[in-house]
Formats: structure tokens, C-alpha cells, sequence
């Protein structure tokens, strides 16, 4: 239960703050997402977000810790970075303004990292229909970078550890709306300690997610295995 929840994070002798991160186009689309932080049963979060002028708004009346920087200019990932750049949280997740979190979502993330440091965390997910029912849930498997090399499986509430976000340099421009599969492939290309929260955490709020470009995905894939071989020719 919520209080079950609370009570059991209030004892917790590690309590990392989680920096919750967004680029904010439409505020109309994105206020039940920017809602569902109202409702976390964990408390040490905080919004970090890029936004338009419509949007401002909306985010500085979040009760909570919230730092906002102007996003008009910015693409997807420029807006990312931009609002990584505020966290001061050991965590980072990607939020998207088309989604919704469950209440428990972050006190999942943070109960995860009671058994030592994690790099990566990912949970499953499912949508919500027009009737607002509950539907297509995605249950994913475990951490598997061979998996990653053919499709973007880890999806949504993606939680990286700031710090190896600052090391690998961050989101690129340059794959489209696959700057997230690149992220994760770049920071495959190294031993990574990844946990899969085997629960339905991220509710997606549009009828069918955006598919990934073909070509920026493509050439994100390409690039990995590219690096990974020159690699494994110069330690041979």
C-alpha cells in the first residue's frame, strides 16, 4: 500500500534524490504526466524540465523541487541535455510529456538501488485507451545489450546514474528521435550495471508510441558496432 511505501522509504539509509527529466512542448498533453510527480509516494525527486514560453506555467506551480530552463529552440535532445544540465540528483529519468507515471514508480527506482550503486534502471509499461482503461502492457526481459543492438526495448521511465550521463557526454542531435537508443548503446560500450523493475511503472498516454526513425536508429546501431569492433582490433 502507499503507506506501506512510505513508511518502508522513511527507513531506507539510502534515500538518492531522483532527478526527474523532460522537454515539455505542450503543456496540455504533458499536465497529467507533470501530475503524476504530485502523487510519488517517494519524496526525494525533483523536476528538471525545458519548456516553451506556454508552458511555464504549468511547471512552477508543481509543488516540489522544479528547475526549468527555456526550451523554444531546442530539439529533443538538446532539450534533454539542457535540462540535465539542472539536476543535482544522483539519478536521472527520462520522462516523456506523453506519459504518466504510477504513484510507486519512483519509490521502485529508489528501493532498486538499496542493494548497491546501479547504472541503468528500466521498468515495464502499458498505455492508457481513450476509455482510460489500462491496455497493451510491454513486459521486457532482463538487461541484454545484444537485445538493444537490434531494437530500443528498454523504453520508457529509462533511469541513468548522473554521473555516468555526464561521462558519456550526454543525448546527440545526430540519430533523431533514436538519441535515446544511442545513449543507451554508447553507454553499453562499457560494463554497465543495469536493473529491470519487473513492474508496469510508466503509463503511456497517446493511443501508439512514435516508431523510432528507421535511418537515425540504423546508423546509431551501425556506429556501435563499428566502435565495438575497432575495440576488439586494437586489445587483440
Amino acid at each position: 500500500s502507499v503507506e506501506q511505501a512510505r513508511a518502508a522509504s522513511n527507513a531506507w539509509t539510502q534515500r538518492p534524490r531522483i532527478s526527474v527529466i523532460m522537454a515539455v512542448r505542450n503543456g496540455d498533453i504533458a499536465r497529467e504526466g507533470i501530475e503524476s510527480l504530485r502523487n510519488q509516494v517517494y519524496e526525494n525527486w525533483e523536476l528538471c524540465t525545458a519548456v516553451n514560453q506556454d508552458s511555464k506555467s504549468l511547471v512552477s506551480g508543481l509543488c516540489g523541487p522544479v528547475r526549468y530552463v527555456a526550451g523554444d529552440a531546442l530539439d529533443d535532445a538538446q532539450a534533454l541535455n539542457a535540462a540535465a544540465s539542472l539536476a543535482t540528483g544522483e539519478y536521472l529519468s527520462v520522462m516523456q510529456e506523453t506519459g504518466a507515471l504510477s504513484p510507486l514508480a519512483l519509490y521502485y527506482v529508489a528501493e532498486a538501488t538499496q542493494q548497491g550503486t546501479l547504472d541503468v534502471l528500466y521498468s515495464d509499461e502499458d498505455f492508457v485507451d481513450t476509455q482510460r482503461r489500462r491496455v497493451r502492457p510491454i513486459f521486457k526481459p532482463d538487461w541484454s545489450p545484444d537485445l538493444l543492438t537490434s531494437c530500443m526495448y528498454i523504453g520508457h521511465l529509462l533511469t541513468i546514474r548522473r554521473e555516468r550521463f555526464l561521462e558519456s557526454g550526454g543525448l546527440s542531435s545526430d540519430y533523431g528521435n533514436a538519441h535515446l537508443l544511442d545513449l543507451m548503446l554508447r553507454l553499453a560500450d562499457k560494463p554497465l550495471r543495469v536493473c529491470h523493475i519487473p513492474r508496469v511503472l510508466c503509463h503511456g498516454l497517446s493511443p501508439s508510441p512514435a516508431p523510432l526513425a528507421i535511418d537515425p536508429a540504423a546508423r546509431a546501431i551501425a556506429d556501435a558496432v563499428s566502435r565495438r569492433e575497432q575495440t576488439s582490433s586494437i586489445c587483440a
